[in-house]
Order: C-alpha cells, then structure tokens, then sequence
C-alpha cells in the first residue's frame, strides 16, 4: 500500500499545485486586465495632458499677441500725449503771441486817438490863422492873425 498512499499523495499535491496555478492564472489574468485598464487610464492621461499643452501654448500665443497689442497702443498713446503736448504748447505760445498783439493794438489805437486829438488841436489853431502872401510882418510868411 505504500504506492498506493505515495499514489494518492502525488495526485493530491497536483491537485493542489493545479489549484494553485489555476489561482496564479486568474490573478495574472486579473492583473492583465488591471494592467490594460491602466495602460487606457494612463492614454487617456496624456491625451488630456497634450490637451491642456495645446490650450496652455494658445493662450501663451494669445498673451504674446495681446502684449504686442499693448505695446503697440502704448507707443500710440505716447505719441498722442506728445502731439497734444506740442498743441498745447504751441496755443499757449499763440494766446501769448494774440495777448501781445492786443496789447500793440491797444496802443496802436491809443496812439491813433492821440494822434486824431493833435490833428484836432492843430485844426483849431490853423483856423486861427488864414493865408496872406501879402502882409510883410506878423509872423511865418503868408500866415496871419483871424482878427
């Protein structure tokens, strides 16, 4: 009986080192699975990072536009802030230039007021006087006291 019972041992073991491979089929089978799981996991991973990469370099591309734009209005700005400095300038040196020239005119027509008086005044004395290229004193030539 001993070939028997070594018989019987041998069949058991198999059985169990069956039990036992069929056991590390299902979990390699099993983690198989897992492992394809993953591997779509980890594809679907890097297509949402390619994503976001593509997302992050427009938005770079648009901050680079929209900074060159800003340069741009910068600079259009800073030109216009120059030419209104040279407008104003150049009406604060034209109010001054028409102040001036109110100033000669205020003048001028004081002259010309002065000047219309004196004629006046000149006008009253000459009627004073008439013209006589005969009279041989009394005076310049030919002028002669109104009696």
């Amino acid at each position: 009986m001993q070939i028997g019972s070594l018989a019987k041992s041998i069949i058991e073991e198999t059985a169990q080192a069956v039990n036992v491979t069929n056991k590390g089929v299902e979990l390699a089978a099993a983690g198989e699975r897992e492992a394809q799981m993953m591997e779509k996991h980890i594809e679907d991973a890097l297509r949402a990072i390619e994503l976001i990469v593509d997302q992050i370099q427009n938005v770079a591309a648009t901050a680079e536009e929209q900074s060159a734009s800003t340069q741009e209005m910068a600079a259009s700005i800073d030109r216009v802030a120059q030419g209104v400095d040279a407008t104003r300038e150049k009406a604060e040196s034209m109010s001054k230039s028409v102040k001036e020239l109110e100033e000669r005119v205020e003048a001028l027509k004081q002259a010309s007021e002065d000047l219309e008086k004196l004629a006046n005044d000149l006008q009253k004395e000459i009627r004073l006087y008439k013209l006589d290229s005969t009279t041989p004193s009394g005076g310049p030539e030919g002028l002669v006291p109104i009696e």
